[in-house]
């Protein structure tokens, strides 16, 4: 046998194990090659061998896969209730997706909403071998109130996860099994956990961790008693009967993307671990043809499986991962050493990061995002990686119009963690694409970009095309995407003018109010200090008038009083003001002028402000020394004196 003839006999039986693994879902390598080498090597009947009888009698309304090796019932006779059986496949009704998880083992049913728990009790028994009467399923949404209800009544959401508890494992019953019912606050949602008093705080969290995608390591708790530790047990706890009621939500607290090596479910699942990174990848050899021409005419199944085993990478994403970020990292280191160096520049971070380095810059700067959807298990997805993603053309498309982020959904806990960061930030619709994608579409680049504040999935190219293909749809897409940015470029544009006339509007009215109150701050206060002058004035005329008064009563005190009718000397004055108005006072000719000068006083006409004039001739008496005699300035005993204002 020549090197030719050894190669292609090597890389058709790493064909065929691929093939074998990816439509029986054996993830273990030994066992997958047993059943190869008793159907030697043809692969049609090693997966009628090992696939069980009645997994491929199902009807349209059912389909079970195992994700456990290690339980294989071989086929329990069921029997289902005549309602169950006789619903059409092509049904109107919801089907609901759920994975029942018991111990390592778990196992996924797709059944109509009007299935009753007693069929799914029994078709659980046809995969684990545990009597319905032993069985007790919990983690429904919505706890059962009867022996029998339909699946509608506790299932609200198209996929839940459940856990069976095998009652009559252990000393405690069903009347034991403590009543958990949780509320996650992120998702708004409730969950029912009915669990033995055994089970540990860390098995709760664990379940829960499940239910909600929420990390171990992530979940903040309220409810728990004070004192409880991961190893606390239900029944050391004083927890409410019949129902506890606890919330979780996602902690906020940032995370380092590193491995906890300390972690319990780390060491828990180690050895499933180990195992599922034993899968085989023979696509990229150093070797060449003169290789062979020293090796043997057969190969031992030994031979074949070490050599299988070393050249096989591990996971992009491990199993057991439970934080986003943490997952990219594994990611893209992965990738690059899987793959490198011609490969694209997967973004480093959470799907929300990337998503607002893509979408949250001006409409000229912003970019398409890319998600590439990896599975280890399809045979597309070496060329896919090495001839599509790292030919230069599309390297260069890559660099220059997208954000690309990767992820791994080979393992079912990291698929649903991907639906669940999908949901919450790309909507239902981009969702319900990737949960509807088969094995045989990976791998895939689903791209999205931004419209009017909304993430738009502009198209998906599923890995079954070649170059030609894939850089047109890339180009197709880029056009697409021209267009939709040329539209927001300009809404984005008349957005800023529209802003920015709008500021200029708000400044100019900002000024103006700024004006008025500036003016009404000046009147404000010219008012005040008219005021406070008006008061001044006020308490200045009253200060004068008190003086006045002050002055007037001091000066009638000292004034001689009036001389009586017919005394000798007597002059009588007639006073006329400037009103025009007369008052008639005597004096005695041996009056000094002062004596007049405080009669006027008395009556309000101070000398300062007012003129005495004589009436002939016209005198001003007011300026002569107030000590002089009215008999010195020759006053006849009859005369007129006007008084005029200074």
């Amino acid at each position: 046998m020549d090197s030719s003839e050894i190669d292609a006999k090597y890389v058709n039986r790493e064909e065929i194990l691929a093939d074998f693994q990816g439509c029986t879902g054996i993830d273990d390598l030994g066992e997958a090659i047993e059943w190869l080498e008793g159907a030697d090597w043809n692969l049609l009947t090693a997966i009628q061998n090992a696939v069980p009888q009645h997994t491929q009698a199902q009807s349209d309304m059912l389909m079970c896969t195992s994700d456990s090796s290690e339980i294989r019932n071989g086929g329990v006779p069921i029997s289902l209730s005549s309602d169950f059986s006789s619903i059409p496949s092509t049904s109107n009704q919801r089907t609901i997706q759920l994975k029942i998880h018991n111990n390592h083992s778990s196992f996924t049913y797709e059944a109509h909403e009007s299935m009753t728990l007693q069929d799914l009790q029994t078709l659980v028994y046809s995969d684990s071998s545990i009597p319905p009467c032993s069985q007790h399923i919990t983690g429904w949404e919505v706890e059962p109130t009867s022996d029998n209800p339909p699946l509608s009544k506790l299932v609200k959401s198209p996929f839940v996860n459940l856990f069976l508890i095998n009652v009559n494992n252990g000393a405690e019953g069903v009347g034991s099994l403590y009543h958990l019912k949780i509320k996650a606050k992120d998702k708004n949602k409730e969950y029912h956990l009915k669990l033995p008093g055994s089970s540990t705080v860390y098995s709760v969290m664990d379940k829960v961790s499940v239910l909600t995608s929420i990390g171990i390591i992530h979940q903040d708790w309220d409810g728990w008693p004070p004192g409880k530790s991961d190893d606390s047990t239900l029944s050391q706890l004083p927890l409410d009967r019949p129902i506890h009621t606890l919330c979780v939500k996602a902690s906020t607290a940032p995370l380092l993307p590193t491995t906890v090596s300390q972690s319990k479910s780390e060491s828990r699942t180690s050895s499933k671990t180990s195992r599922r990174n034993m899968y085989i990848d023979l696509t990229e050899s150093d070797s060449s043809p003169e290789d062979f021409e020293d090796a043997p005419e057969t190969f031992t199944d030994e031979m074949f499986v070490e050599d299988s085993v070393t050249r096989r990478a591990e996971p992009l994403i491990p199993d057991n991962v439970e934080d986003e970020t943490a997952a990219s990292v594994h990611f893209n280191e992965g990738f690059s050493r899987r793959f490198g160096p011609n490969i694209p520049n997967f973004f480093f971070g959470s799907l929300e990061e990337a998503m607002k380095e893509a979408f949250s810059r001006p409409a000229r700067e912003r970019r398409m995002l890319g998600i590439y959807l990896h599975h280890d298990k399809s045979v597309l997805s070496n060329v896919f990686c090495t001839e599509l993603l790292g030919s230069s053309e599309v390297l260069e498309t890559f660099n220059n119009f997208f954000v690309l982020w990767g992820w791994d959904l080979t393992n079912e806990a990291n698929r649903n963690m991907l639906l669940a960061l999908v949901m919450s930030n790309l909507g239902a619709e981009a969702a319900s694409a990737i949960r509807r994608m088969s094995m045989d579409q990976l791998p895939a680049l689903m791209i999205f970009a931004r419209t009017s504040y909304n993430s738009e999935n502009l198209s998906t190219i599923f890995g079954n095309v070649g170059l030609t293909e894939f850089t047109g749809y890339l180009m197709h897409a880029v056009e697409l995407y021209t267009s939709i940015q040329e539209t927001e470029i300009r809404e984005e544009d008349e957005r800023v003018a529209r802003d920015r006339i709008k500021t200029e509007q708000d400044q100019a009215f900002q000024q103006s109010l700024q004006a008025d109150r500036a003016k009404e701050e000046a009147k404000k206060r010219q008012k005040e200090l008219e005021t406070l002058e008006e008061q001044r004035k006020k308490e200045s005329e009253e200060e004068e008038e008190r003086k006045r008064q002050e002055e007037r009563a001091a000066v009638m005190a000292s004034l001689p009083p009036e001389p009586a009718d017919g005394l000798p000397d007597v002059i009588t004055l007639r006073f006329r003001n400037p009103s025009g108005g007369t008052f008639v006072r005597k004096f005695l000719s041996s009056h000094s002028l002062q004596v007049i000068f405080d009669y006027l006083l008395t009556e309000g006409f101070r000398v300062q402000e007012y003129k005495i004039i004589t009436s002939w001739p016209r005198n001003d008496i007011s300026s002569r020394d107030p000590v002089t005699t009215l008999k010195q300035i020759n006053l006849p005993p009859q005369e007129t004196l006007i008084l005029e204002e200074r």
